[in-house]
Formats: structure tokens, C-alpha cells, sequence
């Protein structure tokens, strides 16, 4: 007849085994991603803290942009190869 002992160090070693087999997924396992179910993967989040200034271009700031004009000054011709090498 087993020991107390022994039959508890037995069952710890079950639950070890099936709460290893619970937390596989597709991530850190060979399993394909149908199998991990319905439930939606966290978004992982940016290590960047926040520096408190507003998003996009700071006030005071000139931006550039290229505008389209009526009569370009040039125009460049890119023909198309006449067959491919591969």
C-alpha cells in the first residue's frame, strides 16, 4: 500500500501535468490557432510611457508638403522592361 506521502507527491505531479496541458496555446506550443478556441488574445501593450504632449505635429511647427501644380517643371518617362530576367 502506497505512503501519504507518496500518494500526495503523485497527485501534485497530475495537477503540475494538467495545469501545463491547460496553458498551451498556439504561442508556446505546436498547436495550429483553431484550436485555441474563441477567446480574444490580449493586445500587448507599448513598454513607451507617456511624454504628455498632444498627437500629431506640435503647434509652432512649420510642416512641409509637396502641393500638386498646374505646369509641372519636368516629367520623367519609366518604361516598363521588355522581359522579365527570372
Amino acid at each position: 500500500m502506497p505512503t501519504r506521502i507518496g500518494v500526495i507527491d503523485a497527485l501534485f505531479a497530475r495537477l503540475d501535468a494538467v495545469e501545463a496541458k491547460l496553458g498551451m496555446n498556439s504561442d508556446n506550443s505546436s498547436k495550429p490557432p483553431s484550436s485555441d478556441g474563441l477567446a480574444k488574445k490580449p493586445k500587448t501593450s507599448s513598454l513607451r510611457g507617456k511624454s504628455g504632449k498632444a498627437v500629431g505635429g506640435q503647434p509652432g511647427h512649420k510642416g512641409t508638403t509637396l502641393k500638386r501644380v498646374a505646369e509641372p517643371t519636368g516629367t520623367e518617362d519609366h518604361p516598363l522592361p521588355s522581359h522579365c530576367n527570372h
